[in-house]
């Protein structure tokens, strides 16, 4: 603040005022910035939030340029607004970190205070600004353009900030400030002010820069050891607050501590009891899952949740083991024919439908035998065109129903075969394609009708040959069983046929041949008896004569 009003009594002055003040105030302002970055080093701005981060981030970059700026105010080379601007936005960046403090703390007394001090360093800067301003009126006896509207600005917002500051201090503090502005600096400066205003549109003042600038800056160390004050009464309050904090943290930590040898002894006890309990429940279950014993219980008793825990799962296992006991007792009685039985236990869940498939499983046995039992029943009257309920699922059902229709064909077809077999026509062939025991039967059937077929074929050929007198024709197959006998008969029976006609051709060749010596002889006879005849008659008319 103080360079700041230099700088403008040495602008304004066109360097001939301030020309030795300004260097020694801008040495003692380095000392400080040195401490300030000095500190700032041993800070971690990480430990708060990014924005308090970047904002102090900001003071520093802008702080930096001070020395740039002073190289031009130096060579009168800057003009005034831009200088007191850079100091004005550096100090509005000092005051907005602390007033930042106010989002940091979480003590409202601390808070309120630190918002009390901020209003207070906005009011003390604004009389800095001041006492450029006027300053510079002065050095030029005469307000620039612009200066007068922004001086009567300055005035209106000193006195809001300090009625803020007035209104949200303690008593301590507004006493201290009460008696720092009985300094008779105090009413010098509001007479030079009320000077700057009666003359402030002709100018004339008649009052000296470097005697203003004196005047006002006494204000302003009074101003100063008010905030001195506030800043030392701030630091007691938070050293205070810090060593509030370090007992009631070193008596939290010991009432922590103890709590915690209570915490861990009570942990002992309970981590004992858990594991004993757990043990219980482990070594069961272990024991259930390496017999398969749902009868098995954890022997655990109290009130606590192991306990429950324990009797929960003793409910458990002894639903389970009836679920059980009651599938096998229906899966047993299935084995052994009986499908009328079911499980009746109470399940609920996973266990409820395992009840529900057993029963289903049973109830679908039954019906399916039921079924079974009527095309049984069916084949049994020799009836193979019955069919397995539609209601039956699954891949039983297509499977009897293709047995049954090949069954069905099969014995059609052969009943067709046995019927031409019948009507004497050995044509017929069951061609129908079949598998097992039925494809055998199938192949038995075609090759006896085969069999007899060529037996009937070779015999009637035979018959034919010996209509037409050739008794030599044979059947020559190969035949089995009674169609081998038939063959054997009948080839014997032709041979003794044919051997019977060559003897009887033979006695008739020499009951010919005889026939013949007889009529030859017959002939001779004949012819002897007519000589003997014709003898005895010539005898006789011999003798009549």
């Amino acid at each position: 603040q103080k360079e700041r009003g230099m700088t403008a009594g040495y602008i304004g002055s066109k360097g001939v005022k301030f020309a030795k003040e300004l260097p020694e105030q801008q040495a003692l302002f380095n000392q400080k910035r040195q401490a300030l970055t000095t500190e700032l080093k041993t800070i971690d701005l990480n430990l708060y939030s990014v924005e308090f981060a970047k904002l102090v981030d900001q003071s520093l970059q802008h702080l930096a340029k001070t020395d740039e700026m002073r190289q031009q105010i130096k060579s009168l080379e800057l003009p005034l607004g831009k200088a007191l601007g850079h100091y004005t936005t550096l100090n509005k960046l000092m005051i907005a970190n602390i007033e930042y403090l106010t989002h940091i703390s979480h003590n409202a007394e601390i808070s309120e205070n630190i918002f009390a001090f901020t209003n207070f360093l906005q009011s003390k800067e604004r009389a800095g600004i001041e006492r450029a301003v006027i300053t510079n009126t002065f050095a030029k006896n005469a307000f620039a353009t612009g200066y007068y509207e922004k001086f009567i600005g300055l005035l209106t917002a000193q006195e809001t900030y300090i009625t803020v500051f007035i209104t949200n201090t303690n008593a301590d503090n507004l006493s201290f400030y009460t008696q720092a502005m009985s300094d008779p600096a105090i009413a010098e400066v509001q007479a030079m002010r009320d000077t700057a205003i009666q003359k402030s549109s002709t100018g004339g003042f008649d009052i000296d820069a470097g005697l203003w600038f004196k005047i006002i800056t006494k204000k302003i160390e009074q101003l100063k050891s008010v905030e001195n004050h506030l800043t030392q009464h701030l630091l007691q309050e938070t050293s205070q607050l810090t060593k509030t904090a370090t007992a009631q943290f070193w008596l939290a930590l010991g009432l922590l501590l103890i709590a915690l040898i209570v915490v861990i002894i009570l942990a002992t006890v309970i981590v004992r009891n858990i594991k004993q309990a757990i043990d219980k429940l482990k070594n069961t279950m272990r024991q259930v899952e390496q017999t398969g014993d749902f009868s098995l219980k954890v022997s655990l008793v109290g009130k606590d949740e192991f306990a429950e825990i324990s009797e929960r799962f003793n409910t458990f296992t002894q639903r389970l083991k009836l679920i059980i006991d009651e599938s096998n007792n229906v899966l047993a009685k299935v084995a052994n024919g009986d499908f009328s039985v079911r499980v009746s236990g109470e399940a609920h869940g996973d266990l409820q439908e395992l009840k529900n498939g057993v029963n289903h499983s049973a109830q679908s046995v039954e019906f399916t035998m039921q079924a079974l039992g009527e095309v049984m029943t069916a084949i049994s009257n020799g009836n193979f065109a019955v069919r397995m309920d539609e209601k039956i699922p699954g891949e039983f059902r297509h499977t009897v129903d293709s047995a049954m229709q090949s069954m069905e064909t099969a014995v059609h077809e052969i009943g067709n075969v046995i019927t031409k077999v019948s009507h004497g026509e050995f044509d017929g062939r069951i061609t129908t394609e079949l598998k097992g025991d039925m494809d055998h039967l199938k192949a038995n059937v075609n090759q006896s009708v085969e069999q007899l077929e060529s037996a009937m074929s070779e015999i009637i050929e035979a018959i034919v040959a010996q209509s037409t007198g050739d008794l030599t024709t044979q059947v020559r197959g190969h035949y089995q069983g009674e169609l081998e006998r038939l063959k054997s008969a009948f080839n014997e029976g032709g041979s003794k046929l044919n051997q019977a006609i060559n003897g009887v051709m033979q006695t008739a060749n020499m009951v010919s041949q005889s026939s013949q010596e007889v009529a030859s002889g017959s002939i001779n006879l004949n012819q002897r008896t007519q000589s003997q005849a014709a003898a005895l008659e010539e005898t006789a008319a011999a003798m009549e004569e």
